[in-house]
């Protein structure tokens, strides 16, 4: 797992082990996160979630 020093190495869409490092929480408590309603999750297939990369931010408080 690739260890993002910035938001701009962040790539467009993350997985959620990849948003779990970036936010430095656990995979289990990210997988909670994707579940809840106000969170940018999007289901892909049966299965899998990606977050797009722009709504985390936000979703966040994230300014630049």
């Amino acid at each position: 797992m690739k260890n993002y020093k910035s938001v701009d190495e962040l790539p467009a869409c993350l997985t959620v082990p990849e948003m779990a490092a970036y936010m430095r929480i656990s995979e289990p408590v990210a997988y909670q996160l994707i579940h809840r309603a106000d969170f940018p999750a999007v289901k892909v297939g049966d299965r899998r979630y990606i977050v797009p990369k722009d709504r985390l931010l936000q979703w966040m408080g994230h300014t630049e």
